[in-house]
């Protein structure tokens, strides 16, 4: 007997039943999908509920349906659940051995991590030179969905009038802080008041580490608190970790994914909670992270609710924004950002082939083809007309078989 997974479109897996197993699927008031499995006794025409064996039991949302000989399931998917209900099974056909079994587990543990949303270090964009400012103000908890699972939406508009400004760069060691390779400085104004100073980062590769801060005496965390990277949906993790004024515990777990709004534009996005706990204080704190970049917003329950959301910095790369390539020397785009109208100055007459690409490598529109009569004038294009969301695009120009292309920032 084979185990395969198939992915059909993303967050649905076709995970191969049995061909002697009669499926049946039983939507039930208590909120489950029963798939029953035929027990050896009841041979290849049993069919009746009795004489089948419970083989899984899964939550309704996880299952979309059982068709053409699969067993299909939904991002709402839970890994542990399934292996659960199948390590419960006394009747497996005679074929499934244990080393096979142990290959669908394996399996089934790929599939939930396959097609979801992931994000990694790399996708927090907290690289030397890199900027990532914030704007900053208050927080209505009720106002956003923190509840767990799947199909969430967020929308985050720019508050006032605090703002946080930060700066990367790289570092090489501190005698508070030795294991330090990353530094971030920041300028923030915060419930009205002004400061600045520097975090300082430990990135390892695979996790981004918060080892402390500036301050009189320097704050150092031991150890140093982990994002818990790389995040998928329902990851946790936990640790206690000491500095001047105690001992903290700190737990991650990712509670949701869905699209995020804000005004860069509209991302897939994991919500991620961090729980602080002490002697003297506790709170939350909740962030909403994209590959595109990285946080791009986040909120505390300290001092009665704050917002910080994401208002300028450079996405992070796509396969076409990595393919930049700047065939026609002299070739000029601006304003950028920009909002409506965007101009192309060609450094020579011809007809130019004007493409937008999202962040994404797709193409979203064919802006036209343009006819560049003298280099000293402009080629105008009407972006607004286009109703396109904000955020970060590709813009191609192509004239007598060479490209040149630009990132570009469109805010509405």
């Amino acid at each position: 007997m084979r185990f395969e997974l198939q992915c059909l479109n993303w967050g649905y897996f076709h995970v191969p039943l049995h061909p002697k197993c009669h499926t049946q699927f039983t939507s039930t008031k208590s909120g489950y999908a029963y798939i029953w499995f035929p027990s050896r006794s009841s041979g290849e025409t049993g069919r009746s509920k009795d004489e089948h064996t419970l083989m899984v039991r899964l939550s309704l949302g996880a299952v979309a349906c059982i068709k053409g000989g699969f067993l299909v399931l939904t991002d709402r998917f839970d890994a542990a659940e399934f292996i659960d209900s199948l390590a419960a099974c006394k009747y497996f056909a005679p074929e499934v051995t244990m080393s096979k079994f142990v290959y669908l587990l394996m399996l089934v543990l790929l599939a939930t991590k396959f097609g979801a949303l992931c994000i990694e270090q790399a996708h927090f964009g907290f690289n030397p030179g890199a900027e990532r400012n914030y704007k900053q103000g208050n927080w209505i908890q009720s106002t956003t969905d923190l509840s767990e699972g799947s199909g969430k939406s967020w929308d985050f508009s720019l508050p006032e009038p605090g703002y946080v400004y930060n700066s990367y760069h790289e570092y090489d060691g501190h005698s508070d802080f030795p294991t330090a390779n990353l530094c971030c400085q920041y300028t923030q104004y915060v419930i009205g008041i002004h400061d600045e100073g520097t975090s300082y980062l430990q990135n390892d590769g695979t996790d981004i580490i918060t080892l402390g801060y500036t301050g009189s005496p320097n704050m150092v965390w031991n150890p140093g608190i982990p994002h818990g990277l790389p995040h998928t949906l329902g990851k946790t993790w936990q640790g206690t970790h000491t500095w001047a004024y105690g001992a903290y515990t700190v737990s991650g777990r990712v509670l949701s994914e869905g699209n995020i709004t804000i005004p860069l534009g509209t991302f897939p996005a994991l919500c991620v909670s961090y729980h602080y706990v002490s002697t003297y204080i506790d709170y939350y704190l909740y962030q909403w992270e994209t590959t595109e970049y990285g946080i791009a917003a986040y909120v505390s329950t300290l001092n009665g609710g704050m917002l910080y959301v994401l208002e300028e910095a450079e996405a992070n790369g796509s396969a076409l924004e990595d393919n930049l390539v700047e065939g026609v020397p002299g070739l000029k785009i601006y304003p950028n950002p920009v909002s409506d109208k965007i101009w192309i100055k060609a450094p020579a007459q011809g007809n130019w082939d004007i493409s937008l690409y999202d962040i994404r490598g797709r193409k979203v529109h064919t802006l036209g083809n343009y006819m560049a009569k003298d280099p000293a004038e402009a080629i105008q294009i009407e972006l607004g007309k286009h109703k396109l969301s904000s955020g970060l695009y590709i813009l191609q120009a192509s004239f007598e078989g060479k490209k040149q292309r630009h990132r570009i920032v469109l805010k509405n």
